[in-house]
């Protein structure tokens, strides 16, 4: 049983809500998370609620380069897993106590929790259970279950201490039907699950950017991960490739993982490759419009769907999946030849941010009837 069913017959006659949303990063940062935040801030607003967000990092919609030597580099990662495996999200959960402090004496109508990482829900499921923060309605905002996601390392507790916090929330949302089946191991009921996309601003046309470039050009933004999202195959695919081509790759120039899978083809492919600092998202987009076309890398995971798809769509530019265990690139062939014939469209209506922001509204209505 959850606990916030108190919920009085007059909340939902009650034009304006009071809206709290929590989250690991400010609304300003660059990471589909802060996305999320961000959205849901200002498409709620824009529909008459007070909305107020709780978050304890400051802005940093901007990183700086850090040399490592691979030892050192080594050396941060086997401390970082030895953390993680001791603690939620690794030295992230010394901030849970900033989060309870935030929301303690806090009350509202609807409360939004927007994990990853997973503190967030930790920390908001620690201030209901002690009634630091009231709420009449609590919803956590999931990508992957934090105890089943196969891309990260986790704590030795994870499964049991995942199903005390979902138990504290009234609602879970997912971005997509296909995660569902993940949250069978820490959910007791599937009813709890709702789906509901990310959100963004569609109405924008960025097709007017594009000019043919004379050597091809295209682009992946993002992070990469071992397990889940490794481009091995594909590199190597490209340092035996004939023609000629610029992959300009937007992303944490911070992130060990990333750079570690990276480090190998910078060097070999020279030119060809250029590697960007991570840029604010509205930048970004505009960067991709001006690509011939654009790499999606698809996580080796069933239960999660990339923002970046939106995002490639909004750019106006043709895109393409390449999977980490792909061996072939015949589509890739075609379009590094400017033939994109096989490209379809995405249909990204249902991603209307004021759609989304009233779908969290009447998700709330529905299951408090």
């Amino acid at each position: 049983m959850t606990a916030n069913r108190y919920l009085q017959p007059y909340f939902f006659s009650e034009l304006t809500l009071n809206i709290i949303i929590v989250c690991y990063f400010s609304i300003y940062d660059t990471t589909p998370r802060a996305f999320r935040a961000r959205s849901l801030y200002e498409s709620l607003s824009n529909l008459g609620h007070t909305v107020t967000v709780i978050t304890p990092a400051p802005a940093n919609s901007t990183n700086v380069a850090k040399n490592e030597s691979s030892f050192r580099a080594s050396i941060k990662q086997l401390v970082r897993r030895t953390v993680v495996f001791l603690l939620p999200d690794g030295i992230g959960t010394f901030r849970i106590p900033f989060f309870i402090q935030q929301m303690k004496g806090k009350t509202s109508d609807i409360t939004i929790s927007v994990g990853l990482p997973f503190t967030v829900h930790l920390a908001t499921a620690i201030s209901i259970h002690l009634r630091l923060l009231k709420t009449k309605f609590a919803i956590a905002d999931y990508g992957d279950p934090y105890s089943q996601n196969p891309g990260s390392q986790k704590c030795f507790y994870a499964k049991v201490m995942e199903k005390w916090v979902v138990s504290k929330f009234d609602i879970i949302t997912i971005p997509t039907i296909k995660a569902v089946d993940a949250f069978t191991q820490v959910i007791t009921s599937k009813n709890k699950l709702i789906v509901i996309p990310q959100g963004y601003a569609i109405n924008q046309n960025h097709a007017i950017n594009y000019k043919k470039n004379l050597i091809p050009n295209f682009a992946y933004a993002g992070i990469l991960y071992k397990l889940i999202r490794n481009p091995k195959t594909f590199f190597e695919y490209l340092l035996a490739a004939d023609f000629d081509f610029r992959f300009h790759i937007y992303t944490d120039v911070n992130n060990t993982e990333t750079m570690q899978i990276l480090k190998p083809y910078i060097g070999r492919l020279g030119e060809k490759l250029i590697v960007h600092e991570m840029i604010p998202r509205e930048q970004c987009i505009e960067a991709l419009s001006h690509m011939d076309f654009l790499i999606n890398f698809s996580n080796d995971s069933t239960s999660q769907t990339p923002s970046k798809i939106v995002d490639y769509t909004i750019s106006s530019r043709p895109f393409l999946n390449i999977y980490q265990t792909q061996l072939e690139f015949k589509e890739f062939e075609m379009f590094i030849n400017w033939d994109y014939s096989a490209f379809k469209s995405t249909d990204i209506s249902d991603y209307d941010e004021n759609k989304v922001a009233k779908m969290f509204i009447d998700c709330v209505k529905h299951h408090a009837q």
